[in-house]
């Protein structure tokens, strides 16, 4: 029996599904964008000072873009995930598809009926399709973790059902984009990036991978919890709206000093605040456990030291 959580993620997927040619007007909108944030991170205004005004132009039409981008898509696309209860947007810690579990129980049970059947193989169809046929990236309109369910999670429930056309469709999505699979460095443990970077994160990635031979591994407990901050801190410099819950990423012992001598670099690389001022930027780097009881005057000289 299906239940109404498990309808709701279908309708979920059905909405995507039913805009996918909307979504995919947007293109032009997100390419726009996506140019203006290159060259607004190819100026460098600590060597030339009238970059800085030529930033400061590039942000006003940026925001203007994605204030327009929002009111396309995003809005809408946030109102149906809290009308189905899909997630808590405003939980960064845990912004996962809530209820899945119970999709991947009726699956792995085989507790469904020949009518549950036919409604799992409607929503698997549309899920091919979105897949198949969106040409933009649910990277721009789902948070991190709730990204990462829809391709593996849901995956894994449909997995039962899929024909071998799906499976024709899913290899050649994948082998298609595995050019934008980030490899920075042969070394074991260095996290590869499963979605296309942009200049900001890549080097906030590259500055933590550069750190030690073990790269981000040699501070972060697993690649979830570093991509997550990479995510945090690369929607920060790049001046994008986000809620952040009281939450916590714990790093292993005796890497503060290290961690704060790259979190001093990248803030010095991207920006153009003086660091004792950024109390924003303190905030993110309280999240980091090492960091969370520290005052702003003991986090400013961890930083500087």
């Amino acid at each position: 029996m299906i239940s109404e959580n498990i309808k709701n993620i279908f309708r979920f997927i059905d909405f995507l599904h039913s805009n996918i040619p909307h979504f995919n007007k947007q293109k032009p909108l997100l390419d726009e964008i996506a140019d203006l944030r290159q060259q607004y991170y190819s100026l460098n205004p600590k060597i030339y000072f009238n970059h800085k005004f030529e930033r400061d132009e590039l942000k006003v039409k940026e925001d203007m873009l994605v204030d327009r981008f929002r009111t396309e898509c995003k809005d809408a696309i946030k109102d149906k995930i809290q009308e189905f209860g899909i997630t808590d947007l405003s939980n960064f810690g845990n912004n996962h598809f809530y209820n899945i579990g119970e999709l991947m129980i009726l699956v792995t049970t085989a507790a469904y009926d020949r009518e549950d059947v036919e409604e799992i193989i409607k929503a698997k169809e549309n899920y091919i399709s979105i897949i198949a046929n969106l040409e933009i990236g649910l990277k721009h309109f789902l948070p991190y973790d709730l990204l990462n369910d829809f391709n593996d999670e849901l995956y894994d429930c449909f997995l039962p059902f899929f024909n071998s056309e799906d499976r024709l469709k899913l290899e050649k999505y994948r082998a298609e984009n595995l050019s934008n699979i980030e490899s920075l460095t042969p070394v074991a443990n260095v996290i590869t990036i499963k979605y296309e970077l942009s200049e900001c994160a890549r080097l906030i990635t590259q500055k933590f991978n550069d750190m030690h031979s073990k790269g981000w591994a040699y501070a972060f407990l697993s690649e979830k919890d570093f991509s997550s901050y990479v995510q945090l801190l690369t929607n920060f410099f790049e001046y994008r709206p986000q809620i952040i819950s009281a939450t916590e990423i714990k790093l292993k012992r005796n890497t503060k000093t290290r961690v704060a001598t790259i979190l001093r670099d990248i803030h010095k690389d991207l920006s153009e605040k003086e660091l004792i001022n950024d109390k924003p930027f303190f905030k993110l780097v309280k999240i980091l456990n090492h960091f969370k009881h520290d005052s702003e005057k003991d986090l400013y000289k961890a930083l500087t030291r």
